[in-house]
């Protein structure tokens, strides 16, 4: 994990150095990158790895919640991503699960629909969020098999921040980030692109980290990193 978290410390080091704000961008525009200055990374903010934590950008479960308010606002987040899910708009309707992807999504808007306005148990919440992930993963064909822990499914982020995100999908991660950045919260802007999606041309609105993402992520830090290389780095075959 060390090293790890020296790697992406020196990618948003490097990343910020080499950055360029896109032009005519509002500062109302979700993309904008305003709260951070092209070519500078903001040392004074994060000056060293103590302020970071390791953030899986697509979770590998929902840790343990324990309060009655905690379920409810995770039940309630994720109900609004959930039932908004177009498997049509997702996935090819000749793919092999299609039918059983359909058939899970209508078995998880039902539970939704039954503990949005209840009083939860424990038991109650872990079954959702075990379902919600496993239809997220499922939704991702390329997700199946790859590491939830390796490099591409990695971030920093300040630990301010990081604890307001646990427990949540990606694209409720996102709507984080971006409410932050609206609140001009400084951050830096590798953490930015990562869940603006800059390295990509993937469709926000995916409700998950995919293969594209992570493709497109894992390679721009190799790109960024290359200088400091002692020789030339081949990507797993799933990044290359």
């Amino acid at each position: 994990k060390t090293l790890l978290r020296k790697v992406l410390f020196l990618f948003n080091v490097e990343y910020a150095r080499k950055l360029t704000t896109p032009p005519n961008t509002s500062p109302t525009d979700e993309n904008y990158l305003g709260n951070n200055i092209g070519g500078r990374f903001l040392f004074g903010f994060f000056p060293d790895l103590s302020h970071w934590d390791l953030e899986h950008i697509e979770p590998r479960n929902a840790e343990p919640l324990k309060k009655q308010e905690h379920w409810k606002s995770w039940v309630k987040d994720h109900y609004q991503i959930i039932k908004n899910i177009n498997i049509a708009a997702l996935i090819d309707n000749e793919r092999q699960d299609y039918d059983t992807l359909i058939e899970i999504k209508e078995k998880i808007d039902k539970q939704y629909s039954s503990f949005i306005n209840k009083e939860l148990s424990e038991k109650e919440f872990t079954v959702i969020a075990k379902n919600t992930f496993e239809f997220i993963n499922k939704l991702d064909k390329n997700n199946r098999n790859y590491d939830l822990d390796s490099l591409a499914n990695l971030t920093l982020l300040p630990k301010h921040i990081n604890s307001s995100m646990k427990n949540y999908i990606f694209l409720i991660k996102r709507k984080i980030i971006v409410q932050f950045m609206k609140d001009g919260t400084k951050l830096p802007p590798a953490v930015e692109a990562v869940f603006l999606r800059h390295f990509t041309e993937d469709d926000s609105l995916t409700p998950y980290w995919s293969s594209t993402d992570r493709n497109g992520y894992f390679k721009m830090i190799v790109e960024t990193l290359k200088p400091f290389f002692a020789s030339d780095v081949t990507p797993p075959e799933e990044y290359s």
